[in-house]
């Protein structure tokens, strides 16, 4: 009896490929997954709308969601630096906005560049392959996040409320409409002279925004444009050429600067106009309480449903703190209600 004798085989033989598959030969054996060609412009597009989802596109889902995480957290910090710092939101809204686009440009470059190395045909699909994962990364890691940054900032931090009327003029303009910080004031009463905006409990009330003239304690009495707190009259003197220049116009309206004891604002006056909203000597202000004009004082206040007409305390007295929503800080746009024009230079104004 012949007794043949065999080699150990050689463990270490490369693996088949589709190469060495020839008729007859069991085709699952070497079957290694599903494959689909990769779209170079297809990849790219996908990326600049979401890093996620361009990098599960070309199968580093990881490092997708990476960069997702990176995006979301520029968006939360440019919130959190305007709320701390309370400077004009253009400014961290264009940097939001400028590198959000250079990291998903970045992004993009890289996408591009795996595919051009690893090849765009033989792609071996993944499990999240699939528009419905695409989904849910562009739902979960970029509108999920915006949205909540969003709507924490509209709800808690600011709300944005137009000028109803002309009553602040020349502070501010109808068509102006106005960033209000909702945590401005915190637990501190408003400053004499500060602005603030102001509205009724009922829900819809409109929001006014109105100065602060004399708090708890003070009695206030209006004669036409003349103001006395406690019977002492508050200095109105004309205001400089420097002044004028930096303010809108109006030839019926004067500025004046009205010294308030340690406030100094600007207001307006119709020389001409005999205003008839004067009003007696109140009594004392009571504790929680404000007392709220606006800057035009030959505005007359009106009663109005609709809040479109301007009222202040001479119309509804003195006003409880907890009304007060906040203070404006900035006009975020401004535009002409008769011709529409947009008011470039009053857009970004600081509010004082």
């Amino acid at each position: 009896m012949t007794v043949e004798n065999h080699e150990d085989s050689d463990n270490s033989a490369p693996e088949p490929s589709l190469d060495d598959w020839v008729e007859g030969d069991d085709p699952h054996a070497l079957y290694s997954g599903e494959t689909s060609p990769r779209n170079l412009g297809v990849a790219t597009l996908l990326t600049l709308l979401n890093p996620g989802v361009g990098y599960a596109y070309v199968g580093r889902l990881t490092q997708g969601l990476v960069y997702d995480l990176v995006l979301a957290l520029l968006v939360a910090v440019a919130i959190i630096a305007q709320a701390h710092y309370r400077f004009m939101p253009l400014l961290p809204a264009g940097c939001v906005i400028v590198g959000w686009t250079v990291l998903s440009a970045i992004a993009a470059l890289d996408v591009r560049a795996i595919l051009r190395e690893e090849g765009t045909e033989e792609y071996l699909l993944r499990p999240f392959n699939h528009w419905l994962p695409y989904t849910a990364i562009f739902v979960l890691c970029t509108l999920l996040p915006v949205y909540v940054s969003v709507d924490t900032a509209l709800t808690r931090l600011w709300m944005i409320r137009p000028a109803l009327h002309d009553g602040m003029f020349p502070t501010l303009l109808l068509g102006d409409v106005l960033l209000v910080d909702r945590r401005a004031l915190g637990d501190d009463r408003p400053a004499i002279g500060d602005i603030v905006s102001i509205s009724a409990d009922e829900p819809g009330a409109p929001v006014h925004h109105l100065r602060v003239i004399a708090r708890a304690g003070e009695k206030v009495r209006v004669e036409d444009r003349a103001l006395y707190i406690d019977n002492e009259p508050i200095a109105q003197t004309d205001a400089q050429e420097d002044v004028t220049s930096q303010l809108p116009s109006n030839e019926a309206l004067r500025p004046m600067i009205e010294r308030n004891r340690d406030a100094t604002y600007v207001v307006s006056v119709a020389p001409d106009v005999v205003n008839n909203a004067s009003i007696s000597m109140t009594k004392p202000i009571p504790e929680g309480r404000v007392f709220l004009l606006g800057d035009n004082r030959s505005q007359v206040p009106a009663h109005d449903t609709t809040g479109a007409k301007m009222r202040d305390s001479r119309e509804f007295d003195s006003q409880r703190l907890e009304l007060v929503r906040g203070k404006p800080l900035f006009v975020l746009w401004s535009s002409d209600p008769d011709s529409g024009a947009i008011r470039w230079e009053r857009i970004g104004r600081r509010v004082q």
